[in-house]
């Protein structure tokens, strides 16, 4: 079986207290799963001194 990969970046909102839309990135990847990607990593990307300025979501599906 042969795959395909994608990146999806979700932005952190707030200038000292950094937080995620939940709402948004749910129905983002309930949009993808739509479409028949899965889920495989979700991880924070940092700025330093431990900030997270975004999540990086990486999702595949079978490349038919």
């Amino acid at each position: 079986m042969k795959w395909e990969y994608r990146l999806e970046k979700f932005k952190m909102d707030g200038f000292f207290n950094k937080a995620i839309d939940e709402t948004s990135v749910i129905q983002a990847l309930n949009s993808l799963g739509d479409m028949g990607w899965e889920l495989i990593s979700f991880e924070g990307q940092s700025i330093g001194f431990g900030e997270t300025k975004e999540i990086l979501a990486v999702l595949k599906r079978s490349k038919d």
